[in-house]
Formats: C-alpha cells, sequence, structure tokens
C-alpha cells in the first residue's frame, strides 16, 4: 500500500508543534495572569493535601509541580501535554482497532476541530488532567482483552485510578468501554474472567488514600457536588427533561465542526464503481465494531443520570468524551482526502486561537469589565505582600479571601502564602488555625471594578464567614490598581485588612 502523496507526518508534528508551543505561549504573552481554575489548582496544590473542599488531589498536584518552570507558560503547557499525551493515546488506540496508521494520524488531527481541545484549552483544570487518563485507559482495556494479559489489566485499573484522584467522574470512561464490549459481543465473556474485576481492584487501591481523607474531612468533596446539584429551584419534571436536552444539545454543537468535516471529505464512491479505481491508495473501510460504543457511551451515561436525578451537567465535563470521535468520522473520509480533512481541522483549530488571541488581547479595549486572566496578579500580591511587610519582619504566611483574589496573592507573591478559601476553616481541613493565630495574615478582596464607582462590595454581603470568623481584623486603606492593557487609566478597588499574629504568647 502506498500513500507517499496521502501522507499526514507533516500535519502531524504542525499539530503537536501548535498544541505545545502556539497555545503554550500565545496565552503567556498575552494573559497578565492565569486563568480561575488554574489559580484556584495552584492555591490547592502547595499544601500537598490528599484532597481539596470541590475536588481529588491529583489535578492540584499536577499544577504544583508545573508551578515550579518559570512565569505562567508552564501551566498552560501542561494542559497542552495533556491534550497531546490523550492523542497519542488515541492514536495507539485505533491502531489496535485494526486503522490504519494515516487513519489514526487524521482521527488525532481532526480533534483540533472541536472547542475543548483548542479555544478552551489554556484553562488548567481537573477535565484536561482526565484526557490521557481516558484515552490511555480505553488502550489498555482493549490490549487486555486482546492479549489476556495481567499488566495491561492493571494498566486500565491504574487509569481510572489517577482518573478518579483527579475527578470523580473519571470512572465513567467504564461505561463507555463496557458498551463497546457489548457492542463487539465480547461484554458477557470479558465478566466472567478476571480482567476487569483486577482492574477495579487496582483502582480502589489507587483511590484508597483519598477515600480514607474523605472520611476524615465530612464527605467534603460528595457533599460540595451534591449542594451543587440540588441548588436549582426548577420544578421536578422540568429538570429531568431540559437539563439532560440541554447538555446532549450543547455537545453536538461542539461535535458538529468535525463532523461536518467528515461529511464534506467523505467517500462518496463507497458503494459505487469508479471508472479508474486508484491503486495506490487504500479502500474507505467501515467504522470498527466497537468504536462508536466509545464514542457514545459517556455523552448517554451522562444524558440518562441527568434526567434520572434530574442534576445539570456542566458543559466542560464532556471534555474526555469526544476523544475517539475523530477516529470514528476518519473512517468516513475519502483517502484521497485526508490530507485537505486534516488541514480544515488544523485551520479551524488557528481560527480558535486567533479566536483566543481576540477575545482575551483585546477585552481590555472593548470590554467594561476584565475577564480574569486580564486582572493585576502579580501588582496585587506585590502590594499586599508590600502593605505586610510595613508592619510585619516575618513573610506573609497567610491570606484570607475568596480563591480568586487569595489564589492571585498566593501565586505571584514571592511568600506563596497559604489561602483560607473565604475565610471559612471547613473548606481547608489542611491549614492550621492556630498557626494562622501566630503568624497573622491579610485580608483581600476585591470592592469595585472601577475605583471611582460609588457602587461597592461589602466585605460582609461578598465574604460573610470572614467577618464572622476573624472579628479582629484591621481595615487599611483601599489599594487602587491599574487594570492592564487599558487605555484608560481605569483603576480597580481592593479591600484589605490585617490579623495581627499573637507571636509565640
Amino acid at each position: 500500500m502506498k500513500e507517499r502523496n496521502n501522507s499526514l507526518k507533516g500535519e502531524w508534528w504542525f499539530w503537536i508543534g501548535v498544541h505545545l508551543l502556539a497555545w503554550s505561549l500565545v496565552p503567556t504573552m498575552i494573559n497578565p495572569s492565569l486563568h480561575l481554575d488554574t489559580i484556584e489548582a495552584l492555591a490547592w496544590g502547595q499544601e500537598w493535601a490528599w484532597g481539596y473542599d470541590k475536588h481529588p488531589p491529583l489535578s492540584a498536584w499536577a499544577a504544583e509541580i508545573f508551578g515550579y518552570l518559570p512565569g505562567d507558560w508552564g501551566l498552560y503547557l501542561l494542559s497542552q501535554l495533556c491534550i497531546v499525551g490523550a492523542g497519542l493515546g488515541v492514536w495507539k488506540l485505533g491502531r489496535d482497532f485494526g486503522l490504519s496508521k494515516e487513519s489514526c494520524l487524521l482521527g488525532v488531527i481532526l480533534l483540533d476541530a472541536l472547542y475543548f481541545y483548542q479555544y478552551a484549552s489554556p484553562e488548567f483544570n481537573v477535565n484536561y488532567l482526565q484526557l490521557p487518563f481516558w484515552a490511555w485507559g480505553w488502550w489498555a482495556g482493549f490490549r487486555g482483552v486482546k492479549t489476556g494479559r495481567i499488566f495491561y489489566w492493571v494498566g486500565l485499573g491504574l487509569m481510572v485510578g489517577l482518573g478518579a484522584l483527579t475527578k470523580y467522574l473519571a470512572v465513567f470512561l467504564v461505561i463507555p468501554f463496557l458498551a463497546s464490549l457489548w457492542e463487539q459481543k465480547r461484554l458477557l465473556e470479558q465478566l466472567r474472567r478476571p480482567g476487569l474485576y483486577l482492574a477495579g481492584f487496582t483502582s480502589m487501591l489507587v483511590f484508597l488514600p483519598h477515600l480514607l481523607w474523605m472520611r476524615e474531612n465530612d464527605w467534603m468533596t460528595l457533599t460540595y457536588g451534591l449542594a451543587r446539584a440540588e441548588g436549582n429551584e426548577m420544578s421536578f419534571l422540568l429538570k429531568r427533561i431540559l437539563f439532560p436536552l440541554e447538555f446532549l444539545g450543547v455537545q453536538f454543537l461542539v461535535l458538529l465542526p468535525l463532523l461536518l468535516f467528515g461529511y464534506w471529505n467523505r467517500n462518496r464512491d463507497r458503494n459505487e464503481k469508479k471508472e479508474a479505481p486508484d491503486e495506490s491508495l487504500e479502500k474507505s473501510v467501515a467504522p470498527p465494531i466497537g468504536l462508536r460504543g466509545l464514542c457514545l457511551g459517556g455523552f448517554l451515561l451522562v444524558g440518562v443520570l441527568s434526567a434520572i436525578f434530574g442534576w445539570q451537567p456542566v458543559m466542560m465535563w464532556a471534555a474526555p468524551m469526544p476523544l475517539t470521535f475523530g477516529l470514528w468520522v476518519a473512517t468516513w473520509v475519502d483517502p484521497r482526502k485526508r490530507v485537505r480533512a486534516a488541514r480544515w481541522a488544523l485551520a479551524f483549530g488557528l481560527v480558535g486561537l486567533a479566536a483566543y488571541l481576540g477575545v482575551y488581547g483585546l477585552s481590555p479595549r472593548l470590554r467594561d469589565r476584565p475577564h480574569r486572566v486580564g486582572y493585576p496578579g502579580k501588582e496585587l500580591a506585590a502590594q499586599v505582600e508590600a502593605l505586610w511587610r510595613e508592619e510585619n519582619q516575618e513573610p506573609l504566611s497567610f491570606v484570607v479571601a475568596h480563591e480568586w483574589e487569595g489564589g492571585l496573592v498566593a501565586w505571584y507573591g514571592k511568600d506563596r502564602a497559604s489561602v483560607v478559601i473565604e475565610g471559612d476553616w471547613v473548606r481547608t481541613p489542611y491549614l492550621d488555625q492556630k498557626e494562622l493565630e501566630k503568624k497573622g495574615a491579610m485580608v483581600v478582596w476585591l470592592k469595585s471594578v472601577d475605583s471611582e464607582s460609588d457602587t461597592e462590595r461589602l466585605l460582609a454581603e461578598k465574604l460573610p464567614e470572614i467577618v464572622a470568623n476573624f472579628p479582629e481584623m484591621e481595615r487599611r486603606e483601599d489599594l487602587l490598581i491599574p487594570w492592564p492593557g487599558r487605555i484608560d487609566g481605569k483603576k480597580g478597588r481592593y479591600g484589605v485588612a490585617v490579623i495581627q499574629g499573637k507571636g509565640k504568647e
């Protein structure tokens, strides 16, 4: 089989280069601060706990490790490494499904047609760290089915366990895998063998330290999720109809560009005789049996659970679910049109990059209220620490604030202060209240995005836990800090207060 004129090696390396270079460097150059989820992960990660108030620990640990690289680009790079690492797993998976090398390359490159893997990707969070665990977990599982080797079943369990240490939703990766086995008529066979059970046992061993942490901390990550699910006041029936339809409809729109690229470049001659067939090109093939289950299983599961329990899935929860959609669509594509389809997808990815550059690069000139990435993180941290040092000789050990303002001070400050999130000790069980009382802390909150505005958000209204738990704090003069990149000189107004330490008393 000869495909010298239809090779995708150049497009493949271009895809990798764009993700590891452009998608890492462009946000670094235009954003004064990191995205909210990344800042939140960094605020958690420096504490090296086995869990946090919203999520298991692995994404926070990963953020902290990559935070040792100089500047913000390490965190942007981390997100792209997750995408590229997952892409390699998808390529391996496609090969095990019997697809050609070029079809597998196309299947990965086509993922650039999806919002999850381009425009949204600079915001590292739990959803992106899941990606390689889903892709490589599926690969290990199918290798286990094919070879029967214990090594691969342990690998599947390891991927599920590590994925669950990232986000509990990662256990859902098993459902598309089982759906694929069912489609292949191999599910009952595998249920009678020890492989799946070995994988389950391995995943539980990996997850066990976090499970013990949850038990010792009132199952806070679960109660957070349940509280979020119960927060909507819509009627019982409407939630169970509207929420799953909304989730599945949005996901269809996300997948639409990829589906269109596949349709435009499909093999129209698949069922017709060609007058002069090109023997140098491989023939189009039908999607491998089982691939459809991998593509649809996760979406359908979330839709069904939403209909049963009435909870509202978040769009980004689905980020790992379409990883194999590119492989499926690649089987539609006429082998003669692979390069064109790949280049269309890459071009669409570059449109996403240009859109990101325009939205966040130009927003200081176009938006009255700054995006999160437009906050003056470095200047805020510098001024808060300078104010602290005017009255204290020791480094700033604690900042009491919302996870956003507190996270900015913690990440961009020289002292890497620990963040008491919203002044609530229940949300930060890994911190020592007595240590704060001894060393003191700074309290920080955003009063107004416009320093000249008469409207200010009072601390008691925005963060009542801080006022209740730290009545001894002493207010200081507000900090007025210009918003980066603006031409109107607009400044934000930040409230600050000092909690004096009691020393060794």
